[in-house]
Parts: C-alpha cells; structure tokens; sequence
C-alpha cells in the first residue's frame, strides 16, 4: 500500500509540475464579431465592402498573413 501512494503522490506531483512548465507558454488565438456576411444583390461593378470586429484573445501577438474571400 506504501508504494501505491508514493508512486500516486508522484504522478500528481508531475501533472503539477508539467501544468506550470506550461503556462507561460504564449498563445495567439483569433475571435471574429462573425463569421460570414452576405452581400445583397448590387449592380455590376459596384465595390462592396464588410468590416470585421477582429479581437486576439490569446497572450501572443496575432499575425493575419492572408486573407482571402470564400
């Protein structure tokens, strides 16, 4: 029984230890105000444009290097 709780105390003690190694790992992550928008029936020619509430809500810098319209 002895060696079941040392062996127990060891794995919480390294899950302890991994979880803290980690957290000053940094971490971008992106949150859009919406996913898609639909365009109305415009005529020819005509420049139609959306702007997008982009928030980064990791702890790293966020770098959008391409956008492209789907």
């Amino acid at each position: 029984m002895k060696t079941w709780s040392y062996e127990f105390f060891l794995i919480i003690a390294f899950w302890l230890g991994l979880g803290s190694a980690f957290s000053g790992v940094l971490f971008s992550s992106i949150r859009l105000s919406e996913t898609d928008y639909h365009f109305k029936e415009a005529e020819e020619g005509t420049i139609l444009s959306h702007d997008y509430l982009v928030k980064n809500t990791g702890s790293a810098v966020l770098r959008i290097l391409d956008v492209r319209p789907g």
